[in-house]
């Protein structure tokens, strides 16, 4: 499997996998030995290109077994849905089993989001280097782009209403001593924050971990223009 970090992601898109899968079900009834969906692909039984797709497939979950290789119940409902709006539930459902895709999810919800953002937040997520980072960086965007438009909006975790069951119902004098004169406390929803550059978008709570995150995504962002600018400029003139 692909790493970034110590984070796994499959090499293989999710698309791409159900396809094998559609063969599998259509033409071998929902299973197959392992050696035979090789010969299928026209792959290698022990080579490195039939492991990928091998290893994607089962961290997608569509299929299960070691030599005798069989369709997941998920996998088999969504390859053999016709109709297009209960298919895509299905593969969103799929979707949802890559972790790394799930946390990138969470954070980046809104259009597609900048290269220096998605980097800065795979470096917070996986803490893996930047140079590793922007390495992986396009087949981890590739990949995760064809399935968050399958992945359902993610409720933001809001602060919970402070209790109040211990507090008694009369007056101020009948509101024990030790409290002091504490005012009523209303849990107010944590400020938005919002970062945006052209092609994306970045929204979070407002809180120290995000503000971190904020941070980093300007200064890698910083970084790149500078390169930029240092790559575009003419050569200095001998003195």
């Amino acid at each position: 499997m692909a790493k970034i970090g110590n984070t796994e992601y499959p090499d293989i898109g999710l698309l791409e996998c159900l396809h094998t899968a559609r063969a599998i079900k259509l033409d071998f009834g929902g299973e197959i030995k392992r050696s035979g969906l090789a010969h299928v692909l026209g792959m290698s039984p022990s080579g490195g290109a039939f492991a990928a797709r091998l290893g994607s497939m089962r961290m997608w979950g569509i299929v299960d077994g070691r030599s005798t290789l069989r369709l997941t119940d998920a996998a088999s409902r969504t390859v053999g849905d016709i109709d297009a709006g209960t298919e895509t539930g299905r593969i969103a459902e799929l979707a949802k089993n890559v972790h790394l895709f799930n946390l990138l999810h969470a954070r980046l919800q809104t259009g597609t989001a900048d290269k220096s953002v998605l980097a800065a937040t795979l470096q917070e997520l996986t803490d893996a280097p930047m140079g590793e980072v922007n390495s992986k960086l396009p087949q981890v965007e590739r990949l995760f782009n064809e399935v968050r438009r399958y992945m359902e909006p993610t409720v933001p975790i809001r602060a919970q209403p402070r209790e109040t069951a211990d507090i008694p119902s009369g007056g101020p004098s009948e509101r024990g001593h030790s409290r002091g004169h504490e005012p009523d406390l209303e849990t107010k929803p944590p400020t938005t924050m919002k970062l945006s550059f052209d092609g994306g978008e970045m929204a979070m709570d407002e809180t120290p971990d995000n503000i971190d995150l904020f941070i980093t995504a300007l200064v890698t962002r910083k970084r790149k223009l500078t390169q930029s600018d240092a790559d575009g400029a003419p050569p200095a003139e001998p003195t």
